[in-house]
């Protein structure tokens, strides 16, 4: 996780110098932004492999129907109070490690 986070990390700060090379050009009175100004930021390709990291290691918005079923069987463990560890024994094609990954990342504080 740490590495896809470095990853995330490393291409956000891409986009906020990308993004200021950008509102410097319009302030400075350019018409408009050529592919030039984006490159003094970072070379062509450097900026198409980041987006494309950012892409593998983003998730969608909207859950998936397998993800929504995970997330149905992890809430249902939780709310019952019989543990997602049951659960997995209750339920086909739903891992413990799936259940776990949705507790942690999808029904955390603040989320």
């Amino acid at each position: 996780m740490k590495k896809n986070g470095k990853k995330a990390n490393i291409s956000l700060h891409n986009y906020v110098e990308l993004g200021r090379a950008i509102i410097k050009a319009k302030e400075e009175g350019k018409p408009s932004v050529d592919f030039k100004t984006i490159e003094d930021v970072m070379h062509w390709d450097e900026f198409v492999i980041s987006i494309n990291e950012v892409s593998e290691i983003t998730r969608p918005k909207e859950p998936n129907d397998n993800e929504r079923a995970c997330i149905t069987a992890s809430l249902m463990a939780l709310g019952t109070n019989i543990g997602i560890k049951k659960m997995e024994q209750a339920v086909k094609g739903i891992s413990y490690k799936q259940m776990s990954n949705v507790v942690n990342w999808r029904m955390s504080d603040g989320l």
